[in-house]
């Protein structure tokens, strides 16, 4: 016979065939877990398009980047209110005392029945010191935002590859100490 062909003497090569197992069946692990979890989530693969948007007043808005996530864009939101709840004090403290004075009496008044040329400086004065907010509710934008596929993936890794990596090390480990039960050919 040729050099290479098998004899058909030889006995099962136990190591192989577990190895070709464990990949098929590892591999096969993997795609579950990855599929189920991507199944199971709200997904997306392009977060970086999509916006929150922030009420500030009925005229004015904040958009945010979606990846901020709730801490960061409440973070920032905190810090624009300070910073133009400072201009309005400032503003104010410019305010001549006169202009102050024709204001006061207007404070009970329909801001529709304010004199023409008060209606600007009065409403912002009236409103200096009351600090800046926003609606509430952006929030909920956030949490029903789809997930970033990849985080996704990234948090479902440890439960995809952790066994299959357990069972490697334990049938690496038995085939070891099965191998030293062998006849020595002595």
């Amino acid at each position: 016979m040729g050099a290479g062909v098998n004899s058909g003497k030889q006995g099962i090569n136990w190591a192989r065939g577990l190895l070709r197992l464990w990949i098929i069946a590892s591999v096969a692990w993997c795609l579950a877990i990855f599929s189920l979890r991507l199944s199971i989530e709200k997904v997306t693969w392009l977060l970086s398009q999509t916006m929150v948007h922030v009420k500030i007043s009925n005229t004015e808005q904040i958009d945010y980047p979606a990846e901020w996530g709730v801490q960061r864009i409440r973070e920032d939101l905190e810090k624009r209110m300070v910073a133009w709840d400072q201009k309005d004090r400032d503003w104010a403290a410019q305010l001549s005392e006169s202009r102050k004075a024709e204001c006061r009496p207007l404070i009970d008044l329909k801001f529709a029945d304010y004199p023409p040329n008060l209606k600007e400086d009065c409403l912002r004065l009236f409103f200096v010191g009351g600090h800046h907010g926003w609606h509430g509710g952006w929030e909920s934008q956030v949490e029903a935002l789809p997930k970033l596929g990849w985080n996704v993936l990234i948090a479902a890794a440890p439960l995809a590859l952790g066994p299959p990596f357990v069972l490697l090390v334990l049938g690496a480990s038995i085939l070891w100490a099965f191998a030293g039960f062998k006849r020595s050919s002595t």
